[in-house]
């Protein structure tokens, strides 16, 4: 149904037009699912039908959540667009220019696109070196059934990866690190972590510490993450929240990185509320983009970063991403 109210959305060109038509699929939205209240609600479909005409209370919820979504959808027409996001390249790459999450990756990606930050991946070996790697394995990338976490650096550094044509070693991440300030490039870095390295990660960090200034942090490991804002209490670090099932945790860190299926309008205000910022991962599609630009997300991170413009400020841009993230 979604889709269609997109489709329709192509032809809307005043703001009266797209309100009326945001309140129609408010009101479509709100009927299935009081129908399909009264489906659960009854034993078989037939009882559902016949007894549907006594509950007239029904039509209140109904009416009601139309009322209200009808003064949210006024607000969003007639806000005026927010700070520009920033640009996050994920994993360094945009539209397979290079392997990810390698140091040719950074150099194109930088020179070619120049994001507010490059998004990209550390793991620690066996022997306690840090590697640039998002894959817990070497299976998908190298066909090797190593885990990073278990082999050492000198056993991996032998590794060809290969993806999308092209073919690199692993990058060690002061290399990376090393690269990224010689180009005034900003990393967003991910520290993945495993049972095994949990506890000496950030160790392994430390001796950067320096040259790890002016970048962010973040980690999908929530300990680790309020670890590393204990350590680098002057980065920006931040929480990958991977679903939105319960919310996002209450933390003091920075920002969350939400994951953009489950991402909704309720959850980015709810981070808002709390003096966080807002990160999105993967906007691929320029509806998703202006649809979370128009939330006033403040990061996006995207493998196409061509599509990351500025939100456009037209009724129709502005109708599509208000059907698109309630």
């Amino acid at each position: 149904m979604k889709v269609l109210f997109i489709l329709m959305a192509q032809l809307v060109t005043t703001k009266t037009a797209g309100l009326s038509l945001l309140l129609l699929y408010q009101i479509c939205k709100n009927s299935l699912f009081a129908l399909f209240f009264l489906y659960l609600t009854f034993n078989n479909q037939a009882e559902a039908v016949h007894t549907s005409s006594k509950n007239y209370w029904l039509i209140f919820p109904v009416i009601a959540s139309t009322a209200l979504s009808g003064l949210m959808y006024t607000q969003q027409l007639s806000v005026k667009p927010g700070p520009i996001s920033q640009t996050i390249s994920h994993r360094g790459v945009s539209d397979n220019n290079a392997l990810q999450n390698s140091i040719t990756a950074l150099k194109r990606t930088s020179h070619t696109y120049h994001p507010d930050l490059v998004e990209m991946d550390i793991q620690e070996t066996a022997d306690h070196q840090l590697v640039v790697m998002h894959d817990e394995d070497l299976n998908e990338l190298a066909g090797k059934n190593l885990r990073i976490d278990k082999t050492n650096w000198s056993q991996l550094k032998k590794m060809t990866l290969k993806e999308n044509g092209y073919q690199e070693k692993i990058p060690l991440f002061v290399d990376y690190l090393a690269e990224a300030n010689k180009l005034q490039q900003k990393l967003l870095i991910e520290l993945k972590v495993s049972t095994k390295t949990k506890e000496t990660i950030i160790q392994q960090l430390l001796p950067l510490k320096d040259q790890l200034v002016g970048h962010q942090l973040q980690s999908m490991d929530l300990e680790t993450a309020q670890n590393l804002k204990k350590t680098f209490s002057k980065h920006k670090v931040g929480y990958i929240l991977p679903f939105d099932l319960l919310g996002s945790p209450k933390t003091q860190l920075d920002f969350i990185n939400i994951e953009a299926r489950t991402a909704n309008r309720q959850l980015i205000q709810a981070i808002h509320q709390r003096k966080q910022g807002v990160y999105v991962w993967s906007i691929n599609t320029s509806l998703q983009n202006q649809a979370f630009q128009a939330q006033a997300v403040e990061g996006v991170l995207s493998d196409k970063l061509a599509i990351l413009i500025p939100q456009s400020t037209s009724v129709k841009a502005k109708v599509i991403a208000a059907l698109w993230i309630n």
